[in-house]
């Protein structure tokens, strides 16, 4: 984690996120120097988004929490990252779309304090492989600047019935600062198939027609069965070298 590649930091982490209402929380732990760790807090909970970050989890060294572009910024993250957790995608989530051309898509999410608009970008096959944001609020010193944000996602693989990626990049201001690798994916899925289903088939034609290519979100059904996660989804994710505080790859409760 680092906006130059030279000094890049090894970090493992693991996030819950829920998709009712959305939000997610993300612990990580960075090695930073020998022997010494910082352990960094990065959450948007009901409409509140907090970054906090501490040397040995004592010292603080950055602290920032609150509404606006700050909790704006942690639900732009959170709609970033739904190649996870693609339910988010359906129209019963509340996530609207407009088509741009072939292979882009904006696709717009409320939540009770805002609304963000962000352009995906797919392959061929219909899988998501870019989310970009014209302006994204990031903290120069005491300062919160608007850069350009971009994710990209790739490395997709079928787990718990649906194809997700297990390699995720961003980029704030045209310089990369993060990389990781998924390593642990846990589901917990909603018995209300039914209605689902029938949204995934209409969400389904919408992106065939519109946007011309094929959809990920079939591998949503698993053995000719809808499964539909809700609340919560969690990840762990680690960068190719492990810090010495890394915890264990085990789901956290």
């Amino acid at each position: 984690m680092s906006t130059t590649g030279e000094n890049r930091k090894p970090f493992t982490s693991w996030q819950r996120a829920v998709v009712h209402r959305p939000g997610f929380l993300w612990n990580g732990c960075v090695a930073m120097l020998a022997g010494l760790a910082a352990r960094v807090h990065d959450s948007c909970i009901a409409g509140v988004g907090t970054l906090h970050a501490a040397m040995l989890g004592l010292f603080t060294v950055a602290d920032v929490q609150g509404g606006g572009e700050i909790a704006r910024g942690e639900l732009m993250r959170y709609f970033a990252e739904v190649a996870w957790y693609p339910t988010v995608l359906l129209p019963s989530q509340g996530a609207h779309w407009e088509a741009v051309d072939d292979h882009l898509a904006n696709a717009t999410l409320a939540d009770s304090t805002s609304s963000l608009t962000l352009l995906f970008r797919f392959d061929d096959a219909g899988l998501i492989t870019a989310v970009h944001a014209d302006a994204r609020a990031s903290g120069v010193g005491k300062d919160m600047i608007m850069l350009t944000w971009d994710c990209s996602v790739s490395n997709y693989q079928l787990r718990h019935g649906m194809l997700v990626p297990t390699r995720g990049r961003a980029a704030k201001g045209g310089k990369p600062y993060f990389v990781g690798d998924l390593t642990l994916l846990v589901n917990e899925f909603s018995p209300r198939q039914g209605k689902h289903a029938a949204e995934f088939a209409t969400l389904f034609q919408v992106i065939a027609t519109h946007l011309h290519v094929n959809t990920c979100y079939s591998l949503l059904y698993e053995h000719g069965e809808p499964r539909c996660p809700t609340s919560p989804f969690q990840l762990t994710m680690n960068s190719s070298k492990k810090p010495a505080c890394a915890p264990s790859n085990k789901a956290h409760p």
